[in-house]
């Protein structure tokens, strides 16, 4: 009886080390990449401030929104610019 527990054991943690494993990398490859991403863009934009660049916009979620509103306050600061 008590080697099957520690077998049950054994591929039980064998399991949750998988589905560990497939669930960081899920969210490696759906958020952190995205954020590495606008990250490197804000960087650019503000390493030349003069150009009309715009983070790239993707998906529906929080990270979204971010850059939505990163652009549009590049919008307002162009048209004050403009407005000088």
């Amino acid at each position: 009886v008590l080697e099957v527990v520690g077998a049950v054991l054994v591929d039980l943690a064998a399991a949750a080390l998988v589905f560990a494993a497939l669930f960081f990398g899920l969210i490696e490859r759906t958020m952190l990449s995205r954020l590495v991403r606008l990250d490197k863009e804000v960087q650019v934009i503000a390493g030349n401030p003069l150009e009309s660049q715009r983070v790239s916009v993707d998906g529906k979620d929080e990270i979204t929104s971010v850059s939505t509103n990163i652009n549009h306050m590049i919008d307002s600061l162009g048209k004050n610019q403009q407005e000088r």
